[in-house]
């Protein structure tokens, strides 16, 4: 398994996970328009076909077409992101030129300038899906790179890591474990320390080594020791790795240590998985916050838990009522194989009724994880059921 399997497997973990926040096929498609600023963009798109259909005689292309590109936004953004769905938008509105050509061949005002106007527009209007396609192409690319997340694990210490790759390690052939520590000046925020490592990981993308993650530790003089890890399958790239420190930084020390097994992965990089769950549900409180969301409300929470075998994943269902869990079917079934994780990995969804405050949250949390790693299990992350 080399980094290409790793990106393509990243690629569709990203469409899985959506699929189990928005539901597949329609109901997905649905589920995503549900959001308010879509409902909003939906309705100023039909009213603005209604209104050119129905106003102007003939009909008014110009407004239809813009009618279009407001509902063809709406439709994509939550497929293709802003950008790719502003590009889809807007090359529906550019093709309102042939329906105004196609209304004047009808009604018989056709004129040779009208012809000379449309030979011309032709090859501008095609650059548009190539923009698009090309535009495509490279989201499809991000999507394989790192995510990484960034856990503030106590006041002073900062971790990050990239919290898919749970389900990818260890990496066969990857076996030299790299650690780098060099101390940060007290000048340098929490922000730049951040983009240094942003940095570091982009050069190790390039050089086919994998960036696990980092540690940041504030002192109380201000500095910051910094650890940054790497694995690599090739010892002669720390010759390069040492290259790139040598010209960013005075001072550093440089370990590797042969690690098959990811062992010093799973000791040093990967957060424990109530230090991720925690942060998470900061975010999610906070982001509800802003948004003026009634977190008193009770919701059904869903739970998205592995098992590395089908038995412990039975063992956790006949057990969860017990624990005021309920699992859930997920396309028909209680026990799903994780078809993008790249070792053996089975998925269960439980369910269970709450409030959605930070403390009732950290709560669940940490209830699952306990009661999971009974059976040798792990939670991943939880989402708002739309069941």
């Amino acid at each position: 398994m080399g980094i290409k399997d790793i990106y393509d497997a990243r690629k569709k973990t990203i469409k899985h996970m959506s699929e189990e926040i928005y539901g597949t096929r329609l109901q997905g498609f649905i589920n995503r328009l549900k959001k308010p600023s879509r409902i909003i963009e939906l309705i100023a798109g039909a009213v603005l076909m209604i209104t050119a259909a129905s106003a102007f005689s003939p009909p008014d292309t110009l407004w239809f077409f813009s009618g279009m590109a407001v509902c063809t936004y709406a439709a994509t953004s939550g497929y293709l992101g802003f950008l790719n769905a502003i590009i889809c938008s807007f090359t529906v509105f550019a093709a309102f030129p042939f329906a105004d050509v196609l209304q004047q061949l009808l009604i018989g005002s056709f004129t040779q300038t009208s012809k000379d106007f449309i030979l011309s527009y032709i090859p501008l209007f095609a650059t548009m899906p190539i923009i698009l396609i090309i535009s495509l192409i490279i989201r499809s690319k991000r999507l394989k790179k790192p995510v990484f997340s960034i856990i503030r694990e106590t006041d002073n210490i900062i971790r990050i890591s990239d919290p898919l790759f749970e389900r990818f390690y260890p990496v066969h052939g990857f076996s030299t474990f790299i650690q780098i520590g060099f101390t940060s000046p007290a000048i340098k925020n929490a922000r730049s320390l951040i983009s240094d490592f942003i940095r570091f990981a982009n050069f190790c993308d390039k050089q086919k080594a994998i960036p696990v993650g980092a540690k940041f530790l504030k002192q109380p003089d201000g500095n910051t020791d910094t650890e940054l890890y790497v694995y690599t399958d090739d010892e002669n790239k720390l010759e390069d790795i040492k290259k790139y420190f040598s010209t960013n930084n005075e001072s550093f020390l440089l370990t590797k240590t042969e690690d098959s097994t990811w062992q010093k992965y799973i000791e040093t990089v990967l957060p424990d998985d109530i230090t991720v769950q925690y942060e998470y549900n900061r975010h999610f409180t906070e982001r509800m916050e802003r948004k003026g969301f009634d977190l008193s409300q009770t919701k059904r929470l869903s739970y998205i838990v592995s098992f590395n075998t089908e038995t412990e994943a039975q063992l956790c269902i006949e057990n969860a009522s017990e624990n005021g869990l309920t699992p859930i079917e997920t396309n028909g079934q209680l026990i799903k194989k994780d078809t993008t994780s790249l070792k053996n990995a089975y998925i269960v969804t439980l369910t269970l009724e709450s409030k959605l405050g930070i403390e009732r949250l950290n709560i669940n949390s940490r209830n699952v994880i306990d009661y999971v790693k009974k059976f040798n299990g792990h939670l991943r992350h939880w989402i708002l059921s739309h069941t």
